[in-house]
């Protein structure tokens, strides 16, 4: 079982498993998945594609206009083109929804250790002060990956 400090006062116990997901909708009427991974739509996204030409036009430059490296050149050929944002939009995560998959999670690790140690959400709520957000939405994504979406655990015999 993990523990996190997510308010700087001390570790709790949390964990993802199915019991966190079944918990979430229950309280919160909605799906953690959903919620939580959101829609990632790539035909909107703000990215642009960084050519070959443009990264050996910049190294050349850097390089005081001499010749690159063969070595160098199979490696920007080999990585280019490529594909990068160019702008980071925070209102396309649910943020809310990370603060209440912990939540969850807390009331998991609650329930299986047989404590009764995390109130309601309505309460709990209030009773955190500050918080790390961006760590926080980082924890919980991966939290989930290990949870309810490891690989290697489901299999079929005949």
């Amino acid at each position: 079982m993990n523990k996190i400090n997510y308010d700087g006062t001390k570790e709790y116990p949390f964990m993802c498993t199915l019991g966190t997901a079944s918990i979430y909708e229950q309280e919160f009427g909605t799906d953690l998945i959903a919620d939580v991974y959101g829609k990632i739509d790539t035909a909107t996204t703000t990215a642009e594609v960084i050519s070959a030409e443009f990264v050996v036009e910049r190294l050349v430059a850097a390089n005081g206009g001499k010749e690159l490296p063969k070595t160098t050149m199979k490696l920007i050929d080999e990585g280019f083109p490529a594909v990068a944002s160019t702008v980071i939009d925070y209102t396309v995560d649910n943020w809310s929804a990370y603060i209440r998959a912990l939540w969850a999670m807390l009331k998991t690790a609650d329930i299986v250790n047989g404590t009764n140690n995390i109130p309601s959400f309505k309460v709990w709520q209030f009773q955190v002060t500050a918080i790390d957000m961006h760590e926080l939405s980082h924890i919980v994504i991966d939290s989930c990956q290990k949870g309810l979406f490891r690989s290697g655990v489901t299999t079929i015999s005949q």
